[in-house]
């Protein structure tokens, strides 16, 4: 039989009160059952886990593998020669288009989208927003998802501006009028 000690506490008035038994015997057998529980269920985890490791090594693959080796990249000479050409090159229109994209040529005029949604013709030196796809407030790269962000454009063959935005879709945009629609493009000849 385990043994049991009472504790004697002192309490502020300078007597002892006796407190609950404590027992000697050590952990209650909820403790026991709670730690033998975790170890078992521990060494059906890391058996069933070597059980199937070692079962996927040993059966058969049913892939078969060939060896394959890459070539060796271009030396860098000719035409893939580093050079400086692109440092001399003028830079037109710096601060007045923001992210120009794709741009497209029709009747001696260049197109192209910007980041803040807006379509534009480029004629010499005169810039002119041709229509905006997406609603205002524009400018920020988080305001894209609801300016748009034309990435692609080119004429059809009846002149019109076909646009594709990354957010809000394609678009057919008349160049002259600033009207533009969202109607699919069918009747596709091939």
């Amino acid at each position: 039989m385990p043994e049991t000690r009472k504790r004697h506490v002192p309490s502020s008035s300078g007597s002892t009160s006796t407190h609950k038994s404590v027992s000697s015997s050590g952990p209650n057998k909820d403790e026991a059952s709670s730690r033998s529980f975790s170890h078992t269920l521990g060494l059906l985890i890391i058996f069933i886990s070597l059980s199937c490791v070692t079962t996927l090594c040993l059966l058969p693959s049913p892939i078969e593998p060939i060896e394959y080796s890459l070539p060796l990249p271009p030396q860098f000479i000719g035409p893939l020669a580093e050079n400086k050409l692109l440092a001399k090159a003028d830079k037109l229109f710096l601060d007045r288009l923001h992210g120009p994209e794709s741009i497209t040529v029709h009747n001696g005029k260049l197109f192209t989208g910007t980041a803040d949604g807006k379509i534009l013709e480029i004629n010499g030196d005169d810039i002119r927003v041709v229509a905006t796809l997406g609603k205002p407030p524009c400018g920020k790269f988080d305001d894209e998802p609801t300016c748009g962000r034309p990435l692609g454009m080119r004429f059809d063959k009846d002149g019109s501006l076909v646009v594709v935005d990354a957010y809000l879709g394609l678009f057919r945009v008349n160049v002259e009028t600033g009207y533009w629609h969202t109607t699919p493009i069918q009747n596709r000849q091939k």
